[in-house]
């Protein structure tokens, strides 16, 4: 702990302060892919994103493999990550990484669909006890937002594969599309017209380790 009268010598790292928008912004936070299909929480949905940016970096070269992610839930819906173990330059392009996925799809160069799972009430679901209902309910996936590919990340083709490989491997099937072909052009205006972005309140800030 830093005394009166001491030098104070922290190390700052740049970190990504947030609070989701209404619940999942583009519909509803569903449930995650998997055997087990547990429920997203904003939460467990943030830790996956970001591990997703995180791994995508570090298979890229742009993080040590040593650096940690550090942060969390920080009360009244707030939430800050940032990374340690790694220079002020690298916490820097990770801060912005964070808040470029988590943001609008504003000069995005790749996007990429999230999708989650919905359950739907069949005839006989209505009918049982909850302990059996729950297996008869018919499972639907449902696109429910768009994410911006981070522009460390989207300046090379490969670069966008191995988040694109992350992304499917922590959060949900989804495909890196270059916003500038036809099809890109086209999810863009998806994107916009069914109001499928972010709608995150988001400031970068300096935190002392």
């Amino acid at each position: 702990m830093w005394g009166i009268g001491e030098p104070f010598s922290a190390e700052s790292r740049k970190s990504l302060e947030f609070k989701p928008g209404s619940s999942g912004d583009g519909g509803g936070l569903g449930f995650q892919f998997g055997k087990h299909a547990d429920p997203w929480t904003d939460a467990s949905l943030n830790r996956s994103i970001i591990t997703a940016v995180a791994n995508a970096m570090w298979d890229a070269g742009l993080l040590p493999r040593g650096s940690k992610l550090g942060g969390g839930e920080r009360g009244g819906g707030w939430y800050r990550y940032f990374i340690e173990g790694c220079t002020q330059e690298e916490s820097d392009m990770f801060a912005q990484a964070l808040s470029e996925v988590f943001g609008g799809l504003e000069d995005a160069r790749y996007i990429i669909g999230r999708s989650s799972v919905f359950f739907d009430e069949t005839f006989l679901s209505k009918l049982l006890p909850e302990m059996l209902a729950k297996y008869l309910r018919k499972g639907r996936n449902e696109l429910v937002m768009y994410h911006r590919v981070p522009s460390c990340l989207a300046g090379k083709k490969q670069h966008a594969k191995w988040f694109e490989a992350q992304w499917n491997a922590h959060v949900s099937p989804g495909h890196a599309v270059y916003v500038h072909s036809d099809e890109g052009k086209q999810l863009l205006q998806q994107a916009r017209d069914g109001d499928l972005v972010s709608h995150h309140s988001l400031h970068l800030k300096d935190v002392y380790l």
